[in-house]
């Protein structure tokens, strides 16, 4: 009788790459959420309770968006895509060839 093989218990180079960009596609959505979560400067000026007699219409600018907000989208958005392309490789991958059992 022969004797069965031992598996090797230590991952594939592959397997241990796809995680470590799994693993920093997660660090940087994370750091992509905190930068949308910090908060923004607050306006140094007063708010006032009437239209002035002007005969300009109120246009409301971006000044609510940050360049931090920005980044942090963008960020959070790659983090994201980064993780979810790297799960989807490890998820998929196959171990074997069709033909070996």
């Amino acid at each position: 009788m022969t004797e069965p093989q031992e598996q090797s218990t230590t991952p594939p180079g592959w397997f241990r790459l796809w995680s470590a960009v799994g693993i920093a596609g997660g660090i940087v959505a994370v750091i992509g959420m905190i930068a949308l979560l910090m908060p923004t400067q607050q306006a140094t000026f007063g708010w006032a309770a009437y239209q002035s007699l002007a005969e300009t219409v109120f246009v409301p600018s971006l000044s609510l968006i940050s360049p931090t907000t920005i980044w942090g989208a963008i960020a959070l958005t790659i983090g994201l895509l980064v993780v979810a392309f790297s799960a989807g490789f490890l998820v998929g991958r196959r171990t074997g060839s069709a033909g070996s059992e």
